[in-house]
């Protein structure tokens, strides 16, 4: 799951400051000036399901995400920096 995050943004030129994937949910800071918040959600939701299914061996669930989840904008650097290290230490 971590790689397909990691490739999905590469591709769509966000940058991932921090990610944490654990066995039930993602904690992840992504930068990415040129698209909302629910966009980026929204394209790692259905980047993460394709992963996870095929994770599955094609066994697909209906659902593996809650309806919704955190889009944060940090607009201060320390904002931004507390976020990052939320991620790094309690994430994991």
């Amino acid at each position: 799951m971590d790689g397909a995050i990691r490739r999905l943004c590469v591709g769509k030129g966000w940058g991932v400051e921090g990610l944490a994937v654990r066995s039930n949910h993602v904690h992840i800071v992504v930068t990415a000036p040129d698209a909302a918040p629910g966009k980026v959600m929204g394209v790692l939701k259905v980047g993460g399901t394709r992963a996870l299914n095929a994770l599955a061996g094609g066994r697909t669930r209906r659902r593996w995400w809650t309806k919704d989840g955190s889009k944060r904008i940090l607009n201060s650097e320390e904002s931004f920096r507390s976020a990052v290290r939320y991620v790094m230490n309690h994430g994991q």
